[in-house]
């Protein structure tokens, strides 16, 4: 067995450390630049309507779904998600509770909304100011901001906003822990336009089960 001296062991150890330190201080002056940068962004943002394709592919980039629909936005933590026939469904976040609507099986489901961002990270677009954001890191990578969760136990891998050169919100990919990939592309995009009120009211439709996770 070849014995290597210990000097040699450990300036090998110590450039190790060295790298590795050196990696996680880039990647934190990296989010202590990107993160505030998008924040600063998405305060702008008071309101955010529009028409939406959605597609979902799996790790090979083979389509397994594609759906359209409408997405509404207001600060704070306020949002409509509505998907049209035939694959319907609704999302509604009133500030407190987020109401999952499923038609085919009129049922609904009720999530505390504080508990709602892990699975729907799109609802840090209307929470720039919440202390949410300390878990999880930024990066601008290919003219997008990356958003990763710094928790393994979330089920997104990796959240991408893509803004066009007017800052308009153009698209959104979203990769979960099993490499499906879910883009979201934007059209008819409105944004800081007055939104009803009534539009994040929610009212348990006659005839569903409430499922109260809360």
């Amino acid at each position: 067995m070849k014995v290597v001296p210990m000097s040699k062991h450990f300036t090998q150890v110590a450039g190790i450390i060295v790298c590795s330190l050196l990696a996680s201080f880039s990647a934190i002056a990296q989010d202590d630049k990107h993160k505030p940068e998008l924040r600063a962004m998405l305060s702008q943002l008071k309101s955010f309507s529009a028409d939406f394709v959605q597609e979902v592919k799996d790790i090979n980039g083979e389509l397994l779904q594609r759906a359209e629909g409408k997405i509404t936005l207001q600060q704070p933590q306020r949002l409509h998600w509505e998907v049209l026939p035939p694959n319907e469904g609704l999302l509604i976040a009133d500030g407190e509770t987020l109401w999952h609507v499923d038609p085919f099986v009129e049922q609904v489901i009720a999530v505390d909304q504080k508990s709602a961002v892990q699975d729907h990270p799109i609802m840090l677009l209307a929470e720039p100011d919440s202390q949410r954001w300390d878990d999880y890191s930024v990066s601008f990578e290919d003219d997008s901001y990356v958003i990763y969760p710094l928790s393994k136990q979330q089920s997104v891998k990796q959240f991408n906003l893509h803004f066009d050169k007017y800052k308009m919100l153009s698209h959104i990919k979203i990769i979960d822990q099993q490499e499906q990939t879910n883009w979201l592309y934007f059209s008819n995009a409105q944004s800081n336009i007055a939104i009803p009120s009534d539009t994040f009211t929610f009212a348990l439709p006659e005839g569903f089960d409430l499922d109260d996770q809360r």
